[in-house]
């Protein structure tokens, strides 16, 4: 990621975006750049290490 986010953070404080969001039913997350791009990669290994717990990944 090159450290620009399609949504500038001023733009998270707007109630138009608020309203959108809520029309969408989803959740607030005020999160963009590299903030989000942690977070993402951080919820995609808690869910690699759920899968694996469970047993359904296959191993080679």
């Amino acid at each position: 990621m090159d450290g620009k986010s399609a949504i500038h953070p001023a733009q998270l404080a707007n109630d138009k975006f608020a309203q959108m969001r809520e029309q969408r039913d989803l959740l607030p997350l005020s999160l963009t750049g590299e903030a989000l791009q942690a977070y993402v990669y951080k919820q995609v290994e808690q869910y690699k290490s759920l899968a694996s717990e469970f047993g359904l990944v296959q191993q080679p």
